[in-house]
């Protein structure tokens, strides 16, 4: 049986103006890395089919249980000040629980 480790998935869609936002936020919480793709779909504020210069992405960030709510804390700001998102928190299990504990470089 392989051992698997409790960490949490931090799952944003937004805009793609947003993403160097985030990608500082994400760096000065001392998160490991991040996924971005773009995204497309429909919801509350309409279709959104990837083709507008402001195309909406999804970004998912892999972080231990302590550093979450200072991440949180920062992205709840970015909605203080009008910018549109949408953020769930899931319990994910990896194999390789060091990978998520050390700071990105790049």
């Amino acid at each position: 049986m392989v051992d698997l480790y409790p960490e949490k998935l931090v799952t944003i869609i937004t805009t793609s103006m947003l993403e160097g936002r985030l990608v500082r936020l994400f760096r000065e919480r001392g998160t490991s890395g991040y996924t971005i793709v773009p995204a497309r779909g429909a919801g509350s504020r309409g279709e959104q089919t990837g083709l507008d210069f402001d195309a909406n992405i999804l970004v998912e960030v892999i972080l231990p249980a302590d550093r979450l709510d200072p991440l949180l804390d920062d992205i709840k700001r970015l909605i203080a000040r009008g910018h549109h998102l949408t953020l769930y928190v899931s319990d994910v299990s990896v194999i390789s629980p060091e990978k998520f504990t050390r700071p990105f470089e790049g």
